[in-house]
């Protein structure tokens, strides 16, 4: 088909999809798979080659001035994939649940934010060049689309994210690694198990429960779905091999493998030294399960149940799912390479006390507010 972007051959690297919401300063290497930044001179040759890809790197317009290029996936050729497209959607998920949980963690309860925290900024952008280079494709469910007027193009950025050189792409690289290696057994060498296509299923639904919750609608929809998303995610990956079904204890005893330092579970609060409970995590998901059931059971859904009294001023129980399905990420995946010691330098613990005990309640109980 002229118009999968597997087609769009120019050079030993070719032009996969285009990330115009996410600016990279360095690669994320797959082997024959490359998100690659759009300063990288791969993609300078690829679009002196094409110039259909020359016009979909240099036609985007940012909401607010960046001198970077958008990122773009890209693919050697030949490769060895049976599925290029879902080998580049699950590489993309791989790398974009692991910055945006990363992000969560290191700053939820900040108003600024210098990490990515949603997975929108991974967006692909439903355009591709064609392999002649004089057309820009896409072909969906929806509609098929072929273009040949390059120098009319246009494109943007989601409207609501702010897409700028100051936010930075961080993520554990530790678990990235881990999850890389199932991607690597899925897609490269075919000893894939089970585990591992639970792995990338349960990304592929994490990608979407990290989205930015609104879509200009009632925002207990928008947070009661996002809600849903990020148990559904933890189910798939706690999920057992019976088929019987997932319960509560499944995923809980899957975050409990997680374990905590209770010496960084300490903080300060109305003059005494005081610690997180080590089950905090579980406690969470238990919240985040309750309104998940009352929402999907059209029960009421009242403002405790969106922003519990028990977190920080300003922190909702949605900005926690992150974090839990970071916890759940890293005891599956260790578990996977049959290994129990964590990354004890990644914040989780950290993380968890700031949304616990906010900066608000912390200088209260100073006498300092």
């Amino acid at each position: 088909m002229d118009g999968n972007p597997g087609d769009a051959t120019v050079t030993k690297w070719n032009f996969g999809l285009l990330m115009p919401n996410v600016i990279l300063r360095s690669p994320f290497d797959f082997g024959d798979i490359v998100i690659a930044a759009g300063a990288d001179e791969r993609l300078e040759a690829i679009t002196q080659a094409n110039p259909a890809a020359k016009a979909l790197m240099e036609g985007f317009a940012h909401c607010l001035p960046s001198p970077f290029r958008p990122s773009v996936v890209i693919f050697r050729q030949p490769h060895q994939f049976k599925d290029l497209w879902s080998a580049m959607v699950d590489a993309r998920n791989c790398v974009a649940v692991a910055c945006a949980c990363f992000g969560w963690i290191h700053s939820i309860g900040c108003l600024n934010k210098f990490f990515y925290r949603e997975t929108d900024h991974f967006d692909f952008f439903p355009r591709w060049p064609n392999n002649d280079g004089k057309h820009l494709m896409y072909q969906g469910a929806a509609q098929n689309f072929m273009t040949s007027n390059l120098d009319g193009f246009r494109g943007f950025t989601h409207p609501y994210l702010s897409v700028n050189s100051f936010t930075h792409v961080e993520c554990d690289s530790t678990l990235l690694k881990l999850l890389v290696k199932s991607w690597h057994r899925i897609h490269v060498s075919g000893d894939a198990a089970r585990p591992d296509h639970q792995l990338m299923r349960a990304l592929s639904v994490a990608y979407e429960a990290c989205r930015v919750p609104q879509m200009m609608e009632n925002p207990i929809y928008d947070h009661g779905k996002h809600c849903s998303f990020w148990v559904s995610a933890l189910e798939t990956l706690a999920a057992p091999d019976s088929r019987d079904g997932v319960r509560v204890h499944h995923v809980t005893n899957l975050i409990a493998r997680r374990r905590l330092d209770a010496h960084e579970l300490a903080y300060e609060a109305e003059g005494k030294d005081q610690n997180l409970n080590p089950d905090v995590l579980e406690q969470l998901y238990k919240k985040l399960y309750a309104l998940r059931n009352e929402f999907l059971h059209g029960n009421p859904i009242t403002e405790a149940f969106l922003i519990p009294p028990f977190l920080g001023s300003g922190i909702r129980l949605l900005d926690t799912a992150p974090l839990i399905f970071h916890a759940a990420l890293e005891a599956y995946t260790w578990g996977l390479e049959g290994r129990e010691e964590f990354n004890a330098w990644n914040g989780l613990e950290g993380a968890l006390v700031r949304a616990h005990w906010s900066e608000e309640n912390e200088l209260k109980s100073r006498g300092e507010l």
